[in-house]
């Protein structure tokens, strides 16, 4: 058990998810990075059940490209032994409407006890990178482009708005 060789047994356990983003192919990596992400969230996911027994809640600070990956984590552990305690999401590239979308990260958000985002206006790699990416992700591998979380904050997606444990946090341009 990971969680006890670290003595962690009985405690919560925050994971921290930070995505390496710095690519050869700049913007051009949103586009295949984003299905690299979801694989790692299945890895974590399967690590925290398979090999962390101990761990009943889990809390992710998530930064970047992470963000998506902690979200697909917590997708993964809805519903099972581990309850989703704290997630926090700092210039989170995902589409701004991710977290009120069923089909994306509504049920574990709702799951979450909070999902605090922080996002500003100013985040030039969002501003820019971001959509030209992640419009070539919606191309190549389907789906479509909204606009980053990390960027606008977050958004309602089916007219039922963003969930209420959701805790945007804007940070004001210096």
């Amino acid at each position: 058990d990971l969680g006890a060789q670290k003595g962690l047994t009985g405690v919560d356990v925050i994971v921290a998810v930070l995505w390496p983003g710095d690519s050869r192919w700049g913007p051009l990596a949103y586009a295949g990075e984003e299905r690299d992400a979801d694989e790692s969230a299945a890895t974590l996911a399967k690590t925290i059940l398979g090999r962390m027994p101990s761990v009943r809640r889990a809390s992710f600070v998530a930064h970047s490209l992470g963000s998506r990956g902690t979200m697909q984590t917590a997708s993964f552990l809805r519903g099972s032994r581990v309850a989703l305690g704290e997630v926090v999401l700092m210039a989170a590239a995902v589409d701004r409407d991710a977290l009120a979308r069923p089909d994306r990260y509504r049920l574990a958000t709702e799951a979450c006890t909070r999902v605090s985002n922080l996002s500003s206006s100013e985040d030039q790699v969002l501003k820019w990178a971001f959509p030209f990416g992640d419009g070539l992700g919606a191309i190549l591998f389907g789906g479509y482009t909204r606009g980053p979380l990390g960027l606008v904050g977050p958004t309602g997606g089916d007219g039922r708005g963003v969930p209420p444990n959701v805790l945007a946090r804007p940070i004001p341009p210096l």
